[in-house]
């Protein structure tokens, strides 16, 4: 049985996520920046893995202890 952390969110659902805009998720991928979040492509829709958008969020974490110095709802 899939847990929450397997469950796939849409562009839209991601950048709300992530807190950035959908024209920013594309432009990463367009770029092909190497750090951007990991994404797959299911038919014509482009799907992001939570495990995946915690997974960046942790590795572009700040500060001591935290992301955003414990102002975030990533935590």
């Amino acid at each position: 049985m899939p847990t929450e952390t397997d469950r796939l969110l849409t562009e839209s659902q991601a950048a709300e996520y992530l807190q950035v805009s959908e024209v920013s998720l594309r432009r990463w991928r367009w770029l092909q920046t190497p750090d951007r979040p990991r994404w797959c492509r299911i038919g014509r829709s482009i799907r992001y893995s939570l495990q995946e958008l915690e997974r960046y969020v942790e590795n572009h974490s700040e500060g001591p202890g935290s992301c955003c110095n414990g102002g975030c709802r990533h935590e």
